[in-house]
């Protein structure tokens, strides 16, 4: 058997090929039509991005021409949120023996695994799991994260606000 070797200045000209090939069929297919833009209807007042907090403590937010009209507050703790349009128990989509429950899942389900609603704009938080093996003695970090919900509890749009905090464990 013999193996194909390209001599080096096969490689350079197949490379600068490739690229004019690239820069001529990828002009037509411009981004055209995107806007990208900070959406500040929501802003995480505390804990600061990055603070260090103890439990228990509390989240607080503001919020201006936000109209819930019936929605409220998607919160996630250490977990993305569903996709935009989809409800809370897009949550649940893979869990089978919750799927074949009607009352599933109810705020239990949920909480159980970080997920809340609310119509306030502060969030309680009383425990986390740990992140780390207690017998470890380094820095835990969670992240909350605030979305839209109609008030089906489905997801409106794309935005998320969130804020990562390190949590400081008693040592007792």
């Amino acid at each position: 058997m013999s193996k194909h070797v390209t001599a080096p200045w096969r490689l350079v000209r197949s490379s600068a090929l490739a690229t004019v090939f690239a820069s001529v069929a990828f002009t037509g297919c411009g981004f055209s039509g995107l806007a990208f833009a900070t959406d500040d209807r929501v802003e995480i007042v505390a804990p600061d991005d990055q603070a260090e907090v103890a439990l228990p403590f509390t989240v607080s937010w503001t919020s201006r021409d936000v109209d819930l009209d019936g929605g409220s507050y998607g919160i996630f703790i250490d977990r993305a949120p569903q996709p935009p349009g989809e409800p809370l128990s897009w949550i649940a989509r893979d869990d089978d023996t919750c799927v074949a429950s009607r009352a599933c899942p109810d705020e239990e389900y949920l909480a159980e695994r970080g997920v809340y609603s609310t119509r306030r704009t502060s969030f309680a938080i009383d425990t986390l799991p740990r992140t780390v093996p207690e017998e470890v003695r380094r820095r835990e970090f969670h992240e909350f994260t605030i979305v839209l919900l109609d008030d089906r509890g489905v997801r409106i749009g794309e935005s998320a606000w969130f804020v990562e905090f390190q949590l400081k464990r008693d040592e007792a």
